[in-house]
């Protein structure tokens, strides 16, 4: 899937990802970031992603840039 970084939280180490062209959103932990550190993600950045479901719902994880 593709989307935007939607909110950072970066004292708590987590954000929200918005599905391009849906009002959708995925958490994400900083642990699921590759190829990008936490420290470096940017509020509105496109990036790529899988989801998988867990006991709290759908989460976003193997969030990487999205190549051009």
């Amino acid at each position: 899937m593709i989307g935007v970084v939607d909110y950072l939280a970066p004292a708590r180490g987590f954000g929200y990802i918005r599905e391009n062209g849906t009002e959708r959103t995925y958490w994400f932990h900083a642990t699921a970031l590759v190829g990008l550190d936490f420290a470096e993600a940017l509020q509105g950045e496109r990036v790529e992603f899988d989801v998988i479901e867990t006991a709290k719902g759908s989460e976003a994880q193997a969030v990487r840039p999205v190549s051009f």
